[in-house]
């Protein structure tokens, strides 16, 4: 997961370039190339996010489950699973990495309305 992360902030930054003293977007062309990669490297990050999440639910209700058969009582049970650190831990991972797509497909849509101005611009239709 985390090389998807990584080669997805790589490609955002790839899409601005330094241009006498300010920052710009690249033109249209290259970041409709770049949108593209991104919204793979997003798919495939959401897919093994569902899959973090699932044995998250799993490792959590296998422990869950082991207190309950030596004996400990389940809302003892329901609270020591939910104060247990690993699985604070992991489920901490995938809010961070949800939170992550939320913001790339954020930027993904701004890119977009840029691009479509600008290309509307080009056109002559504004």
């Amino acid at each position: 997961m985390d090389k998807l992360v990584e080669e997805i902030n790589r490609l955002e930054l790839s899409m601005i370039r330094k241009v006498g003293g300010r920052v710009e977007l690249m033109p249209p062309s290259m970041l409709s190339e770049t949108i593209v990669k991104i919204a793979i490297y997003l798919s495939q990050l959401s897919g093994e996010i569902t899959n973090a999440e699932l044995a998250f639910k799993h490792d959590r209700a296998a422990q869950f489950d082991t207190m309950l058969k030596e004996g400990t009582k389940r809302t003892v049970a329901e609270t020591l699973v939910k104060f247990d650190k690993d699985l604070i831990q992991k489920e901490m991972n995938a809010e961070r990495l949800r939170n992550f797509v939320k913001r790339t497909e954020g930027v993904i849509t701004t890119t977009q309305t840029h691009i479509r101005v600008k290309t509307n611009e080009a056109a002559g239709n504004l």
